[in-house]
């Protein structure tokens, strides 16, 4: 008669392979091993049929497959994908140590579902992996999701939950959300050098950073809500940043452009601190700080329209290569603190690119004659036996050639002064700037530390101080009567 059991089982694999429309099959049964020679589609039939839900599922080569409204619970990997697997999850409610795992070409769609990793991430997306979410709770410990380099993903509606990332996007990578809430600890999103984020709708947070983006990725928000500080790499931009309210300096830095109108603020730290070539526009906000309402240095543009801006001694602080524009209608209530000597203060009607431009150029120039600017002068102080706390500043006047003829040393601070005094003054004369071409100026350089015996803490800095202001083509730094 046979095992009834066993004949129920074959009942249900002939019904299932009758499905495959005369697909010829070769199906061998070992012991409750099965293995079988059909199409990818109908190898993932078999697989999620003979699936418990309590061990991994893995799918490999052009299989696919296709889950709806179960629920799994593993102690590892709830599914593996891999090669050219294509895989389909609707309504499922998944966790395990990590969820689903994608490597090579495996794509994935999931929709309304959960899928947690309690112990790694929610999905894993491997270098080149394809991926789309729709109403999908996404949970992980590391991340929700990771994203491999080259991979793309792109999320409909859900949430996407972590402990440390929300989402950790490789490089060269694109993510695409639309109306997604991402929460992360860390970071909400983490963006590797090199990708892509187009966010609309929804909400990106995180306790350090809302996001944190890497060299020459690009990040666009449209009426994204975003809770927690911004951190840009080299050569990164963002556009479109919202910010309902501001409990905390907002820090703006990489190629960001932003714009915020109509906000009153009043904290007792900057309200907004913005550098390497961050740009924002401020819209008849009311802003108070200290010791001022913005800092802007290194190539950072600030452009005010209308409002007023108020700190302890100074409005505004604005250090090398920046470059702050006052409207006409705006009130500054103390003055523009200026610091250092590349800086322009103008009205909008400026060539803003042409003015920023001049600046990148006097900035390279400064960044090629300082080079060498402290070497030796640790030495002196070596060879000379000077212990203890040592503190020194020199300026350096170079001929049109690059030669120094001038060394004037301040703030020295050493013992057996007068030996480090005449050897540093001998170490600078010596010097030769490469490539001068003016404009005249003094290369200057402050070295200080201490030293014990062996051990040494040494600190320095330098620059090049231009005589006279370079002043870019129209413009008269500082020279606006109305301006304080």
């Amino acid at each position: 008669m046979g095992d009834p059991k066993q004949k129920k089982k074959s009942l249900s694999i002939g019904k299932l392979l009758g499905a495959s429309g005369g697909t010829i099959v070769t199906l061998l049964v070992l012991g409750g091993v099965i293995a079988y020679n059909a199409s990818g589609s109908l190898q993932g039939k078999i697989k999620v049929w003979l699936w418990s839900g309590n061990d991994t599922l893995r799918c490999s080569g052009d299989q696919v497959i296709k889950i709806n409204g179960k629920t799994a619970h593993t102690g590892g990997q709830v599914i593996y994908a891999g090669g050219s697997c294509k895989v389909y999850l609707t309504k499922v409610d998944f966790k395990g140590n990590s969820g689903v795992y994608l490597s090579g070409n495996a794509v994935l769609t999931v929709k309304d579902s959960k899928i947690h990793g309690d112990q790694s991430h929610g999905i894993y997306v491997g270098t080149g992996g394809r991926v789309t979410l729709e109403n999908t709770e996404v949970v992980g410990k590391s991340a929700a999701i990771y994203v491999g380099s080259q991979a793309r993903v792109t999320v409909t509606g859900g949430s996407l939950t972590s402990n440390q990332h929300g989402i950790y996007l490789g490089s060269d990578a694109s993510l695409t959300l639309n109306n997604v809430h991402v929460k992360g600890s860390s970071a909400g999103i983490y963006v590797g050098s090199k990708s892509e984020v187009v966010a609309v709708g929804g909400v990106i947070e995180g306790k350090l950073n809302a996001l944190y983006v890497g060299s020459a990725a690009k990040i666009t928000l449209e009426k994204t809500k975003t809770i927690g500080k911004f951190y840009m790499g080299r050569g990164a931009t963002v556009t479109g940043r919202q910010i309902d309210k501001i409990r905390d300096t907002i820090k703006c830095n990489g190629t960001t452009e932003m714009t915020l109108k109509d906000k009153k603020v009043s904290l007792r730290k900057l309200v907004i601190d913005a550098s390497g070539h961050c740009k924002i526009k401020l819209v008849n906000c009311d802003l108070t700080g200290r010791p001022a309402s913005i800092q802007a240095r290194d190539h950072a543009q600030i452009h005010l329209v209308g409002g007023r801006y108020n700190g302890r001694k100074h409005s505004v602080l604005a250090y090398d290569y920046s470059i702050i524009l006052v409207s006409k209608t705006t009130t500054l209530v103390q003055k523009v603190g200026v610091g250092g000597d590349l800086v322009v203060v103008s009205r909008p009607t400026i060539d803003v690119k042409a003015v920023a431009a001049e600046l990148e150029g006097l900035a390279a120039k400064e960044k090629a004659y300082k080079k060498g600017a402290c070497d030796g002068f640790l030495k002196c102080y070596k060879d000379n036996n000077s212990g203890g706390r040592f503190d020194v500043t020199v300026y350096m006047t170079p001929d049109a050639k690059g030669k120094i003829t001038k060394v004037k040393i301040k703030k020295l601070v050493a013992s057996r002064k007068r030996q480090v005094r005449r050897c540093i003054q001998e170490v600078a004369s010596e010097k030769v700037i490469e490539g001068f071409g003016g404009p005249a100026g003094k290369l200057w350089c402050r070295t200080w530390g201490s030293r014990q015996g062996f051990i040494e803490s040494v600190s320095s800095r330098s620059g090049f101080q231009y005589d006279k202001t370079p002043k870019p083509k129209g413009i008269q730094p500082l020279d606006l009567p109305d301006i304080k």
